[in-house]
């Protein structure tokens, strides 16, 4: 009896272990099938006429499906097709409406204001032209990229980086260039090597004119005898 009572509880718990499983899975198919749509609009409060108009999005999911900040998302908006002939619905067209840009998500809800909305010139007449409650918003379109502005700032940055550098490169090759653009110096006078000069030998040059004259004084004497 003690063993069947084991038995039974194991059984039970694996039973109920899996109903936890397949609740789980219904709640998470039930989330992901949904339509993830705009459930809200704030206004911020203009204090002037001359403060920017600013609205921010709620939605009805967050980072459970991507939903993440800086993520930019398309929205579009499902306009129903009344026959007034028949007097019933034919159908439904969804048209686009613009690109959202997410500010802030939590688990299960995220915030978003417009990054641009859809040409109107080639696009159908909306009753609004910007996001309303109701939009749904495309999960399939998530997109991380960069905004023009933000590459802009890094394309910016590398181009000064890579000027820096290159002027850094360009100051030697300048040194460079003047050194053989500089004519050699030429020796000066002074420093020029100068053979030194031997001293006159005067007690020499006065002993040799003293005898080259003792022969004319010999003459003058025989002369005068």
């Amino acid at each position: 009896m003690y063993y069947i009572n084991e038995d039974r509880k194991l059984l039970l718990g694996a039973l109920l272990f899996l109903l936890l499983i397949s609740l789980q899975a219904v709640v998470a198919f039930g989330e992901e099938s949904k339509d993830v749509q705009i459930f809200e609009v704030r206004k911020k409060l203009q204090m002037t006429a001359s403060d920017p108009i600013v609205r921010d999005y709620y939605v009805n999911a967050g980072q459970l499906v991507g939903l993440k900040q800086g993520a930019s998302v398309n929205v579009f908006r499902k306009v129903p097709l009344a026959d007034p002939f028949k007097q019933e619905t034919q159908a439904h067209v969804e048209l686009p409406v613009g690109v959202m840009k997410v500010i802030y998500s939590d688990r299960t809800m995220a915030i978003g204001r417009i990054q641009n909305l859809r040409p109107s010139k080639d696009s159908p007449v909306l009753d609004g032209d910007i996001f309303m409650v109701g939009d749904r918003v495309d999960l399939g379109t998530i997109n991380f990229e960069k905004s023009a502005s933000e590459d802009k700032g890094e394309s910016d940055t590398k181009s000064a980086g890579k000027s820096s550098n290159d002027e850094e490169a360009e100051v030697p090759q300048k040194a460079e260039a003047e050194d053989i653009q500089k004519p050699a110096k030429k020796p000066s006078r002074t420093s020029a090597s100068t053979t030194p000069v031997k001293p006159k030998e005067t007690g020499k040059t006065e002993h040799k004119t003293a005898k080259s004259l003792e022969p004319e004084a010999k003459t003058v004497e025989i002369l005068s005898r």
